[in-house]
């Protein structure tokens, strides 16, 4: 019983999901030669507490919007699992909503004042904008097709810049394409994870697989291209994976824990050619 329900508190946080929050930061912490532990430390708290945040606003937002939960039997699951499922409280998730918005705000402002690089006002500010056209009405991007912009800026080049000037190093364009890999990348997961919430006529499903392999290629090419080589050994497994993806929208999105897997693989990656 007790494991069913942690299972639930995974699936309901979406914990599986974090990596991409995670995944900028641990590179920055790499190319930076691991040598400011505090502050990798405080950057890893931001991201995954501005996740948790991200994942309660969409769980309640689609709970008061009758949002039909989907794939409830993996660990991904679409839609307010956390309340319809798991049978969370409103009131507990929306106290925990305000908890981590304090949270994020006082850990940004102790990453600031130890940095002194305030050039990351305007980075926080425009993560923060994106959010909202994210997940506030009317504007909704998650709900209209256009989730993946702001995915893409949000855990690409916003995480990825920002860790590196928080760590008072110099970026280049080799670091910049690194953050496209993983903005794609994330833009990847979220498209597949939320397929069935499209319409069912709509151009990106009707185009999906096309669509989703030209987020990928880009996301692979362009760092090879870039001197990132050993990512030619993500071409196969991420070609086995477009070709084996289902045609059913619902079936597709059963695959998200492959398309993690391969960001999850790509990142060790870049670590690695990072030290080569």
């Amino acid at each position: 019983m007790k494991f069913n329900k942690f299972l639930d508190v995974i699936k309901s946080m979406k914990f599986f999901l974090y990596f991409t929050s995670i995944a900028p930061v641990l590179l920055a912490f790499f190319i930076d030669k691991l040598n400011n532990l505090l502050i990798f430390t405080l950057l890893l708290l931001l991201v995954i507490s501005a996740q948790l945040m991200m994942n309660i606003s969409m769980d309640i937002l689609d709970f008061k919007n009758n949002v039909k939960v989907r794939n409830e039997n993996t660990f991904f699951p679409i839609g307010p699992y956390s309340i319809a499922i798991s049978n969370f409280k409103l009131k507990n998730l929306e106290i925990v909503l305000a908890l981590s918005i304090l949270f994020v705000i006082l850990d940004g402002l102790i990453i600031l004042i130890l940095t002194k690089e305030y050039i990351l006002i305007f980075f926080g500010i425009f993560a923060i904008f994106l959010s909202i056209l994210y997940i506030i009405t009317p504007i909704s991007l998650y709900r209209r097709g256009f989730g993946e912009i702001s995915t893409f800026f949000n855990f690409g080049p916003l995480p990825l810049i920002g860790s590196l000037l928080a760590f008072h190093y110099q970026i280049n364009i080799q670091y910049f394409i690194i953050s496209v890999f993983l903005g794609f990348f994330a833009s990847a997961i979220r498209y597949l994870h939320h397929i069935p919430e499209d319409d069912p006529n709509s151009f990106r499903v009707k185009n999906f697989k096309l669509i989703y392999s030209l987020i990928i290629v880009l996301g692979i090419l362009l760092p090879i291209l870039f001197g990132f080589l050993l990512l030619i050994i993500l071409i196969v497994p991420v070609i086995w994976h477009i070709i084996r993806l289902p045609e059913d929208i619902e079936s597709i999105s059963q695959k998200t824990y492959q398309i993690v897997l391969l960001h999850i693989l790509g990142t060790l990656l870049i670590i690695i050619q990072l030290y080569i």
